[in-house]
């Protein structure tokens, strides 16, 4: 449990250190590659009480999550999905791909589990 608590702290402190150097939003994730197995080592071995802890400890401003939207009247699918890439990030897709899973989601505030097909895009 110490560990995952160091962990945690040393990833806190570096996207801290970045956003005082400037860099923020998704190019933290250029300067986090050494980061990426201890956070996963976290997610795979920490019960939800220490989860729950440790959101407390750091609070994710300006968190993180996945790109979402609704479907516009008149638009396909896949035309939203590339027009909430475009909205959310401000990148451009070339290519949208089905990734062939679905993904749940909890949706607190309408209590209700959403699944929904994920994609790639490159």
């Amino acid at each position: 449990m110490q560990e995952i608590r160091q962990v945690a702290a040393a990833i806190d402190l570096r996207v801290r250190q970045l956003e005082a150097q400037g860099i923020k939003g998704p190019a933290i994730a250029d300067h986090m590659v050494g980061y990426m197995a201890g956070l996963q080592r976290i997610y795979d071995t920490a019960s939800d009480e220490i989860l729950t802890d440790l959101c407390h400890r750091y609070p994710l401003d300006g968190e993180w999550c996945q790109i979402a939207g609704a479907i516009e009247d008149g638009e396909k699918a896949w035309e939203a999905a590339l027009r909430e890439v475009k909205e959310e990030t401000d990148l451009t897709c070339h290519r949208f791909c089905s990734a062939d899973i679905c993904e749940q989601f909890y949706e607190a505030d309408r209590d209700s589990i959403s699944l929904l097909p994920s994609s790639s895009v490159s």
